[in-house]
């Protein structure tokens, strides 16, 4: 099927980051440093981005994959 393997990747692609902000946003809650905990904020804004810029690829994909399926989810 068309794009299925492409939609694969970027799902997983998408979990593996929503876990990694998941993990960066817990530890800024549970460290009692202040530099770690700016490490952890700056690095979960870096994960939100890559999150974003996946969703977007991964919208656009299945987009394409229910054209040409003739449907729609919605």
């Amino acid at each position: 099927l068309r794009n299925t393997l492409e939609l694969s990747v970027f799902h997983i692609g998408i979990l593996m980051e929503k876990a990694s902000l998941d993990y960066y946003r817990e530890a800024a809650e549970k460290t009692g440093h202040q530099d770690a905990k700016k490490l952890y904020e700056t690095l979960s804004k870096w994960e939100m981005h890559h999150l974003d810029e996946l969703e977007k690829v991964y919208d656009s994909l299945s987009d394409d994959w229910f054209d040409h399926q003739s449907f729609s989810p919605a």
